[in-house]
Parts: C-alpha cells; sequence; structure tokens
C-alpha cells in the first residue's frame, strides 16, 4: 500500500504511553480516541517530519508566530511524537499477521513501526501539526517502560536495544499482493 502525500512510517520507534485497544484516558475521563507516543531514536526520520511540516507551512503561507511542531522532547532530551486516531487500529506482527487484545504482543518499551498521517490545525489556541495513527507493526523486543506516569515526559532510558536489521527487511517487503495490508 503507497504512502499518502501527508502520510509518514516510523521505523523502530519506542512505543510509549499507548492505548491500542481501548480509548485513552485522562484523569480518569475517556477520551474517545486510541493513543500512542513514539519515541524516535533515528535523526533521519525526524528530518522527514520536519520536511513534511516545512511544506504544510509553505502550502498555507506563512508560519503562525506560536507553532508548535509534532516532534517534541522529554526530559531526558528524547524526541517523539504522539499521535491519536478514533478509528479501530491497523495492529500487525512482523508477519503481518492482525493482532487483537487477545493476542496482544504490544507494551510500552516494544520497538514498532508506526504508520501516521500528518495535518496542519491552524484553528483554535493551539496551531500545530497534528497526526493521526493509520497502522502500527510490531518491530522487536525493547525494554519495558512503566506506563504508571501521567505523561510522556517520564520515559525512562531504553538502552541500546534496536530491531534486528533482518526484521527490517521481514517488516517492509518491496511489494505485497493484499491491497489493505497497512506496511
Amino acid at each position: 500500500m503507497a504512502l499518502a502525500s501527508n502520510e509518514i512510517i516510523l521505523r523502530n520507534a519506542v512505543l510509549s504511553h499507548s492505548s491500542l485497544f481501548e480509548f485513552a484516558k485522562y484523569k480518569g475521563v475517556c477520551k474517545g480516541q486510541y493513543s500512542a507516543s513514539f519515541i524516535i531514536e533515528d535523526e533521519d526520520q525526524i528530518k522527514a517530519i520536519e520536511e513534511l511540516e516545512a511544506k504544510f507551512i509553505k502550502e498555507k503561507g506563512k508560519k503562525p508566530a506560536d507553532f508548535k511542531s509534532l516532534v517534541r522532547k522529554n526530559k531526558e532530551g528524547k524526541p517523539y511524537v504522539k499521535a491519536k486516531t478514533k478509528f479501530e487500529l491497523d495492529l500487525v506482527d512482523g508477519k503481518l499477521n492482525k493482532i487483537t487484545k487477545e493476542n496482544n504482543i504490544f507494551y510500552d518499551g516494544c520497538y514498532v513501526n508506526a504508520r501516521i498521517g500528518l495535518w496542519l490545525n491552524l484553528g483554535g489556541e493551539t496551531q500545530c501539526v497534528c497526526s493521526n495513527i493509520n497502522a502500527i507493526q510490531f518491530a522487536g523486543d525493547g525494554e519495558p517502560r512503566s506506563n504508571t506516569g501521567s505523561s510522556v515526559f517520564e520515559a525512562a532510558d531504553t538502552g541500546n536495544a534496536k530491531a534486528s536489521d533482518s526484521f527490517k527487511a521481514e517488516a517492509a517487503p518491496v511489494e505485497l499482493d493484499d491491497e489493505d495490508t497497512p506496511f
């Protein structure tokens, strides 16, 4: 499935503060959305997001004075992106098998490939690039993270774990027959 002009795939991002099977809650109140944060360890991916942001701003004519980038930094200075959706997520393993709540392999701290769509919000008080989660693929085990904190800023150090190079090839096949495959 080809990427739309506003989409990007975050490869080997660390999953954090995820709510993949139930709507996220904030202080006990349901937000009506699935959500996750993705800690990005690859500078090229950050650059790709910034380039897409610049494209959106150029199309609108000017950058708002109080503009907020999609890429933020946690307390340790690690860049992350937060994404949400109101729709049930496409969740798959490394071989593109569907993952459900019953056979869940995702956990905060695992490595994932996340297909996200970016869009520009120029209305209201906050003017920023926002993102929707379109699909998430399990990419490998990582350091489990506590999800007891209230924000991604409490992220723990994930060490040097990386998904293997062989998994990258398996996770991103060059050609697929199924048009509905999220990656």
